[in-house]
């Protein structure tokens, strides 16, 4: 057996020795990141930061917290409501962004049908929300007898009216439809007045829900009252004159009298005996010596002091329905617009009318509106 000397057991090649000073290296930066993590100095090896991640990041959390925090559905007006509102409704971000770019370019709901129109808006999302969409002052049908039901009760806040003066927002503020409030301004720009809250009912479009719904907030106020006005000015004026003058025991005929014979009646001066002539023109006539009280500002206590002197000689003029033009219909003070409209379109696509009574196949129309214009329209034969 060889003798081997200790130099030649313990002694490294000079490669040996850089691989175990790589090695020790190695192990002593592993040993300081520990001793420095464990002590709280670690440094982030990455120091940019992407804060357009960030951003999407924090959307991302913010859609998934609103998702999270979406309760049952609650009545919104889609012209009104804020994003916050929409997105607590269930409506994503891209639709909300949308309804209210819509909006912002001069865009307006005026129909929950109108909302199913924005683009990205799910069928199913609309169908959920529909009941719930409440414009302007239409109510939704589900409140009754719920916690929103109490809610929009307490916003509704009528307040009287005079229908011979109130103005459209007034009207639907005290629960009538926008409809029918343009309808009633229709009628009262035509030269009718009204004398008593039921006149209300003539008006076009007034059902029994609407007028109870609105019965204990009309207010008429008698015109005489105020100082102000011109018209109250003249109805002293005539009144006068009943005072001054002596009663003249004679009658006109309101069909045919001109304005100097209405002045020659106590109480009729220039101004009412104008309005006069001029509604029974648009009219084609009276059917009856009380119509005139209907002539517009034209107080009920003149009108009930010329009664007496009112006679009726002649037929009113009929329109014939079955050549009458929309405009021409739409001419007499109990036609509006609408109604004008409904009876050329029937016309136009079941054929002539037989007789008035065929306007009862119209079920737009009310029989007590129908009986009320009928005096005023006939079916000509040819041979007439």
């Amino acid at each position: 057996m060889s003798h081997i000397s200790s130099k030649q057991v313990y002694y490294f090649s000079k490669s040996e020795r850089r691989g175990i000073a790589l090695l020790l290296g190695v192990c002593a930066m592993l040993i300081t990141y520990k001793i420095l993590s464990i002590s709280g100095y670690e440094q982030p090896f990455e120091l940019s930061v992407n804060y357009a991640s960030v951003e999407k990041a924090e959307e991302k959390a913010i859609e998934n917290t609103v998702e999270k925090s979406v309760q049952k559905p609650f009545p919104f007006n889609p012209n009104t409501a804020d994003e916050a509102s929409l997105l607590a409704l269930g409506i994503d971000k891209k639709t909300v962004r949308s309804i209210v770019n819509y909006r912002k370019k001069g865009g307006r709901f005026k129909r929950p049908e109108d909302l199913a129109k924005i683009y990205n808006l799910p069928k199913e999302s609309f169908d959920r929300l529909k009941p719930f969409i409440q414009l302007d002052n239409q109510r939704p049908a589900y409140v009754k007898n719920t916690f929103h039901s109490e809610r929009n009760s307490a916003e509704f806040s009528p307040v009287s009216f005079d229908p011979n003066t109130a103005d459209s927002a007034t009207m639907v503020q005290s629960g009538l439809k926008s409809f029918v409030a343009k309808n009633l301004i229709n009628y009262r720009s035509r030269g009718a007045i009204f004398r008593k809250p039921e006149d209300l009912k003539k008006i076009y479009g007034m059902d029994e829900a609407q007028w109870e719904k609105i019965a204990g907030w009309v207010d008429i106020q008698e015109k005489e009252s105020s100082k102000s006005e011109p018209l109250d000015s003249e109805s002293r004026l005539e009144e006068k004159k009943f005072e001054n003058k002596t009663k003249e025991y004679f009658t006109i005929s309101i069909n045919t009298a001109n304005p100097d014979e209405w002045q020659k009646i106590n109480g009729i001066g220039p101004g009412y005996a104008k309005r006069i002539v001029q509604f029974r023109e648009n009219l084609g006539g009276f059917i009856s010596v009380h119509q005139v009280a209907e002539t517009y500002n034209l107080p009920d206590s003149v009108f009930q002091k010329i009664l007496p002197f009112l006679s009726l000689d002649s037929a009113a003029k009929q329109i014939d329905i079955n050549t009458a033009t929309v405009d021409q219909l739409n001419l007499h003070p109990y036609i509006s617009k609408k109604q004008a409209q409904l009876i050329v379109n029937y016309r136009q696509h079941h054929g002539d009318y037989v007789n008035v009574d065929a306007l009862n196949k119209i079920q737009a129309f009310d029989e007590k509106w129908i009986e009320k214009i009928r005096p005023y329209l006939a079916v000509k034969s040819e041979n007439e």
